[in-house]
C-alpha cells in the first residue's frame, strides 16, 4: 500500500515511518515516557541517552511540560509515539504553559551551574549595552544570542535526531519587542517556538502538527567555519566547528499551520536543507496591524511560509509543499536574504483568504518571490476566481476559420472570415496590478468559444491568457534583473490557475489539502506536472499529497560537500551516494557564476549560466569524484554553482529520478574581506604567551581590541579595551595562579579565541 496515495481509509504516513524506526533502531537503546514507562518525563529519558544513541517512546497521546524539552550534545536520538498509538492515527501532544522565557537555565540544567543563563536570558539582547544581556556585552556568549535559544523542543549542538509522530502545540503565537538593542538603532522581534534546530546537524522532522507558534520551527546554522558563511560570530568554545557540522536538516510530511511562521531561518553558514511534502496552511500574523505599529522590526513580519536573515549563501531545497493563506512565501526584511533555495512542485496560493492589510504584503517588497527566476520550476500559483483580480475584454466579433459558417454568412468562397457573435463573449487579457508579483507576465495566446448562429466555434486570440480553461503559463519575470529586461522562464512551467479544488480543507480530515483528482483542472495542472525527484519513477504531482507511487527514502549525491580546484577551468566534486542501486547515472549537468552580495541589506545578484562538460563517464559509484570543466573562467569575486541531475536502475530494473545534488565554490576572492573560508577570516592566527605579569596575544591586525579572560566554567577574569601595537596586545596579570584559561578577543566583526594553560 502507498501511504501517500488517496483511498477511502488509510494509516497515516507517519505511522508507517515509525513502525519502520521500531524495526531499524533494534540495536539502540529503548526508553519509553508516560503510562507505565521508564522514565517519569521527556527530558529524564533525554539526559539519560547514551552516546551511542536511543529511542524515547511516547505512551501517552499528552503531555504537559513544565518547560521546554532541551536536546544538547546528543547522537542518534528518536522521540515518537508508542506503536500502539502510531497504529490508531494518534500523534503525542506536546505543549506547555509559553513562560519558559522567564526561566533561568535550561531543562537540562534548569539551575544554570555555569552562571551565564539567568532568568530572562531567553530573551537576550534586551538592551545595547555591555551589561548581561546587552548587544555590546562580549563577556557572556549569551547576551547576543538568547533568543535564539527559544523552543518547546530545543536541538542544540546533536546530529541525527528524529522527531516523529508529534503534536506540538504553542496555544497561542507569543512575541515580544525588544527595541533599538542592535547599535541602539535595530530592533529584536521574536517568540515561541515549537521546535529549535540550534547549530545541528541532519535533524529529521517528519509527520508531525505544529501550531501556534511564533515561529513552528527555527532553524539557526551561524556556523563560522562553514564556506558560504559571511561573517563572525561569539560562540561557546564547543560550538566552533568545521564545515559540514551543521545543517542538512529533513523537514517533511508534516502539518504546519496558524503559525506567523512556518520556518524561521537564520544565520544559515553551513549545509542546506530540504523541505518537503509539507502543508503549511494559514502560517500568518493576525496581529499584524497590532505589532506593525510597536517595532520597525514588526513591518516585516506579515508572516509566511519561510522567513530568511543572514541566508544569502546556503542553498535549501523546498519542493512538494502546500503553501496556503500566507502573504510571504519567501519573506526578508533586507538583512543578507537570497533567492538561491530550488524551488520547485510547490503550489502556492489562497491569498484571497487573507484580509486586506496582509493581501497588501503579498506584493510587498519584502516578498523574495518577486526575485526569483533561475532556480524556480513546476510550481503551480493561486490566483483567485473573482473576476474583479482580471482584465477581461468582451469580444462581440472574431475570426473564423470554417467556410461554412462564411457561407451562411453571405461570405461565399471564403476559408475565413470575421464573424459577429451571438452574444459578446468574455476573454481573460491579463491580470490587474502586475499580478502575481511586479516583474511577473503570463503567457499570452490561446483559443476561447464563442457561439455564431446558435453554434460553438473555438477561436484564436493572442490576447488571451489562459491556455487551458481556469488557468495559464508563467512566461517571464522580472527577477534579479537590473537592466528592466524580463527573464524567459517559459521551459520552466510554472502554472497559474483561477481557483484550485480540494478534497477537504478541514484540519484533521483524512484528505486535507490533498487536490480532487477527478476534476479537470486538477488532472491538467496537478497532476503529473512535476519534475522527478529522489525516489519517482514518473514525473511528481505538484504539492504536499502526490497519488504517486513514492519512496522518500531513496537519496541521490549528496549536496554540498566540498569542491576542489582542478586543471584549467575544471573543478572536482566529491560524491557520496546515500542509497544503493543497481546503476546510477548522470543526466546532467549546470553551472552558474553569481557574484556574491557584500552589501548587508542587498539580495543576491544576478547569476550567469556557463556551459559544463558532461563527463564522457557518466556512472556513478560511492565514492566518487566528478570533474566538471566550464567553458571560460568565472569572476574571482564571484561565487560558482554547480547542479546535478542523475538517475539511477533499481534492483528491480525501474528507473528513477534523484533530487537536484548541488555544489558551491566561494569567492576566490572578496570585496568584503569577508574572506574565502570561514577559517580564513581572521587576518592570522592568535598567538598566546607570557612575558613577566603580561599577557601576550600576538598575530593581530592594527586597532583598538575589546578582551576577556575566562575560566573554563564561564567566570569572567579579567575584561579589558585594549589597542594593538604591530599585531600585538598585552595586559598585567597580577594575581593570577597556573591554571587553563579561555582568551576572547574582538574587533569589529572579527573574533578570536584560544587557549592558554600559561597562567
Amino acid at each position: 500500500m502507498n501511504p501517500h496515495s488517496p483511498s477511502r481509509f488509510r494509516i497515516p504516513a507517519w505511522a508507517f515511518f515509525t513502525l519502520f524506526a521500531a524495526s531499524a533502531a533494534v540495536a539502540q537503546t529503548a526508553f519509553s515516557v508516560g503510562t507505565g514507562g521508564t522514565y517519569p518525563s521527556i527530558q529524564a529519558a533525554v539526559n539519560a541517552c547514551p552516546a551511542s544513541g536511543c529511542v524515547i517512546v511516547l505512551n501517552d497521546s499528552v503531555y504537559h511540560l513544565d518547560r521546554e524539552v532541551w536536546i544538547e550534545g546528543k547522537n542518534n536520538l528518536s522521540i515518537r509515539p508508542s506503536s500502539l498509538l502510531a497504529m490508531a492515527g494518534i500523534r503525542s501532544r506536546l505543549w506547555n504553559d509559553g513562560t519558559d522565557t522567564a526561566l533561568k537555565g535550561t531543562a537540562a540544567d534548569p539551575e544554570d551551574t555555569l552562571g551565564i543563563r539567568p532568568a530572562g536570558w531567553k530573551k537576550w539582547p534586551n538592551t545595547c549595552t555591555s551589561e548581561p544581556g546587552g548587544s555590546s556585552d562580549t563577556v557572556n556568549p549569551l547576551s547576543t544570542q538568547g533568543y535564539a535559544s527559544n523552543g518547546l523542543v530545543v536541538v542544540t549542538g546533536s546530529s541525527n535526531v528524529r522527531l516523529e509522530g508529534l503534536v506540538l502545540d504553542g496555544i497561542r503565537p507569543q512575541y515580544f519587542v525588544n527595541k533599538g538593542v542592535w547599535s541602539c538603532k535595530y530592533d529584536v522581534l521574536f517568540g515561541n517556538v515549537g521546535i529549535n534546530l540550534l547549530r545541528s546537524k541532519n535533524v529529521v522532522v517528519r509527520d508531525c502538527e505544529i501550531r501556534n507558534f511564533f515561529a513552528a520551527l527555527f532553524i539557526d546554522d551561524m556556523n563560522s567555519t562553514g564556506i558560504v558563511a559571511t561573517g563572525t560570530q561569539q560562540l561557546p568554545a564547543q560550538e566552533a566547528k568545521g564545515h559540514g557540522a551543521m545543517g542538512e536538516h529533513v523537514v517533511e510530511h508534516n502539518i504546519i499551520h496558524d503559525n506567523w511562521w512556518a520556518i524561521y531561518d537564520q544565520g544559515e553558514w553551513d549545509l542546506g536543507s530540504t523541505f518537503r511534502f509539507n502543508r503549511c496552511i494559514a502560517n500568518r500574523n493576525t496581529s499584524f496591524a497590532e505589532s506593525n505599529a510597536i517595532s520597525s522590526e514588526a513591518n516585516n513580519m506579515a508572516g509566511g511560509f519561510l522567513y530568511v536573515k543572514d541566508v544569502p549563501r546556503a542553498i535549501h531545497r523546498i519542493h512538494n509543499n502546500t503553501i496556503w493563506a500566507s502573504p510571504l512565501v519567501i519573506g526578508h526584511g533586507a538583512f543578507k536574504p537570497g533567492v538561491q533555495h530550488l524551488f520547485y512542485n510547490n503550489i502556492v496560493g489562497g491569498f484571497t483568504l487573507l484580509d486586506a492589510k496582509l493581501r497588501s504584503m503579498v506584493n510587498d517588497w519584502r516578498q523574495l518571490m518577486s526575485q526569483y527566476s533561475v532556480w524556480m520550476e513546476n510550481n503551480l500559483f493561486e490566483v483567485g476566481a473573482a473576476d474583479s483580480i482580471y482584465q477581461i475584454q468582451k469580444f462581440s466579433s472574431g475570426q473564423v476559420f470554417d467556410s461554412a459558417a462564411c457561407a451562411a454568412s453571405g461570405m461565399t468562397g471564403m476559408s475565413s472570415c470575421w464573424i459577429g457573435f451571438d452574444e459578446p463573449t468574455p476573454v481573460l487579457t491579463g491580470m490587474r496590478k502586475s499580478w502575481l508579483w511586479n516583474g511577473w507576465k503570463t503567457r499570452s495566446g490561446g483559443t476561447y468559444a464563442a457561439t455564431i448562429q446558435g453554434k460553438t466555434y473555438l477561436l484564436p486570440s493572442a490576447m488571451m491568457i489562459e491556455q487551458f480553461p481556469g488557468g495559464g503559463f508563467i512566461d517571464s519575470v522580472m527577477g534579479l534583473a537590473s537592466t528592466g529586461k524580463y527573464i524567459d522562464i517559459s521551459s520552466a512551467q510554472n502554472v497559474w490557475v483561477k481557483s484550485l479544488p480540494w478534497k477537504s480543507t478541514t484540519l484533521g480530515a483524512a484528505n486535507y489539502f490533498e487536490p480532487n483528482w477527478d476534476d479537470s483542472l486538477v488532472l491538467r495542472a496537478v497532476k503529473s506536472r512535476g519534475r522527478k525527484a529522489s525516489g519517482w519513477s514518473d514525473a511528481l504531482d505538484l504539492g504536499a499529497v502526490v497519488s504517486n507511487t513514492l519512496d522518500s527514502n531513496l537519496q541521490g549525491p549528496r549536496s554540498q560537500l566540498e569542491p576542489s580546484r582542478g586543471a584549467g577551468n575544471c573543478w572536482r566534486i566529491p560524491l557520496r551516494i546515500g542509497s544503493k542501486v543497481a546503476v546510477m547515472h548522470i543526466t546532467s549537468v549546470r553551472a552558474w557564476s553569481t557574484p556574491f552580495a557584500t552589501d548587508e541589506t542587498s539580495t543576491a545578484k544576478p547569476p550567469t549560466e556557463f556551459f559544463a562538460q558532461i563527463p564522457a563517464n557518466t556512472s556513478i559509484a560511492d565514492p566518487s569524484t566528478l570533474d566538471i570543466c566550464l567553458e571560460a573562467t568565472p569572476a574571482a569575486s564571484a561565487d560558482i554553482r554547480f547542479q546535478i541531475e542523475s538517475e539511477g536502475a533499481l534492483q528491480g530494473g525501474s528507473t528513477v529520478g534523484f533530487e537536484s545534488a548541488y555544489f558551491l565554490v566561494p569567492a576566490q576572492s572578496d570585496p568584503s574581506g569577508i574572506g574565502v573560508r570561514g577559517t580564513a577570516r581572521t587576518p592570522g592566527s592568535l598567538r598566546l604567551s607570557r612575558v613577566g605579569n603580561q599577557l601576550v596575544a600576538g598575530g593581530l591586525p592594527a586597532g583598538a581590541f575589546h578582551l576577556v579572560l575566562r575560566s573554563l566554567d564561564g567566570r569572567v577574569l579579567r575584561d579589558a579595551s585594549l589597542v594593538s601595537e604591530r599585531g600585538t596586545v598585552s595586559f598585567a596579570l597580577p594575581g593570577f595562579g597556573r591554571k587553563p584559561v579561555l582568551v576572547q578577543i574582538r574587533q569589529g566583526d572579527h573574533a578570536w579565541q584560544g587557549m592558554t594553560t600559561l597562567f
